[in-house]
């Protein structure tokens, strides 16, 4: 045996023992696993949230939705020829020209043509259902606006021009003073 020291080279490292996980890997496991809970939370909410808004649809529409399971498909449709029946081919997809293709377009026509195929299809107008929409919607992006640091102004000024309205009715829609299709509610003294 030599009474010398081992030089740097010859001195052992300790081996590092891996026990799985370390503790940062296990918070972000924890962080994850929280995050995919907060979206299957809002996905059920959304979820429920579609439910009830298919639940206010009147009846005729909601057979509509069923077919096309999209609501701006829908919109397409009551917009264009809401008030109206309409006879909806069985086998043949109608030339490009036709007019419940030229709305529709192909696909969402191939839909229609699967469910209600061969049949007449009333569409009705469902003018309010439709401007209570709206309405929700232009809230929610106001809310969306207001809260990625716009001013008021500027977000009834961009809402105004996206939904072809004046300032003065996008504020009153968004503070609540609108009713029904279109009329506004006076103010109460």
């Amino acid at each position: 045996m030599s009474d010398t020291l081992p030089s740097s080279s010859e001195k052992k490292k300790p081996k590092l023992v891996y026990s799985g996980r370390s503790s940062s890997s296990t918070n972000k496991t924890a962080r994850d696993k929280a995050a995919w809970g907060d979206c299957l939370r809002k996905a059920a909410a959304l979820k429920q949230q579609k439910r009830l808004f298919l639940s206010t649809l009147p009846a005729s529409l909601q057979e509509i939705w069923a077919a096309l399971h999209d609501i701006a498909q829908v919109e397409k449709l009551v917009s264009a020829f809401g008030g109206s029946t309409l006879r909806i081919p069985a086998q043949h997809m109608p030339p490009p020209n036709a007019a419940l293709r030229r709305v529709m377009g192909k696909e969402a026509l191939f839909k229609l043509m699967q469910h209600f195929g061969g049949t007449l299809l009333y569409v009705p107008q469902c003018r309010r259902f439709f401007t209570q929409h709206k309405h929700t919607m232009i809230r929610h992006e106001y809310s969306r606006c207001l809260a990625n640091g716009s001013s008021a102004f500027a977000a009834e000024q961009m809402l105004a021009l996206k939904h072809n309205l004046s300032n003065r009715w996008v504020r009153s829609i968004v503070n609540n003073k609108t009713q029904g299709a279109g009329r506004a509610v006076q103010p109460q003294a």
